[in-house]
């Protein structure tokens, strides 16, 4: 496997950005993700960003695209999917420690890919 272009980031909200870049870049908009805070410990926080999708999205590839575009940055994000409720987080952490966290939920009346792409 070719090593990757490596990259640094300068902040948190830099990874932010590339996680919307790359939600956006499936017709994901930002008013569609719910984001809260959660207070680890008095020094540190985590955001958990969560949306639900038509079954007809794959969540796969979506973590697929996180996953490479973080990768250059040294970020690892693996996923743990819950098959009884058709539910994908993502766990984006660097260092031993998870900073963010996506959790991607299935809703039937969620609009689906063929009606996003209809309105493009």
């Amino acid at each position: 496997m070719e090593k990757p272009n490596l990259q640094t980031y300068t902040s948190l909200e830099e990874i932010d950005d590339i996680i919307f870049e790359e939600l956006e870049s499936f017709n994901i908009a930002k008013d569609q993700i719910r984001i809260r805070t959660v207070e680890i410990d008095t020094s540190f926080s985590r955001k958990t960003f969560t949306f639900a999708l038509h079954p007809s999205y794959s969540k796969t590839m979506i973590h697929q695209h996180i996953h490479e575009k973080l990768f250059d940055y040294e970020i690892d994000s693996p996923a743990k999917l819950n098959i009884k409720d058709d539910e994908l987080s993502i766990y984006i952490y660097s260092n031993n420690t998870v900073f963010r966290t996506i959790h991607i939920l299935t809703d039937k009346s969620a609009g689906d890919v063929n009606d996003q792409e209809n309105n493009n």
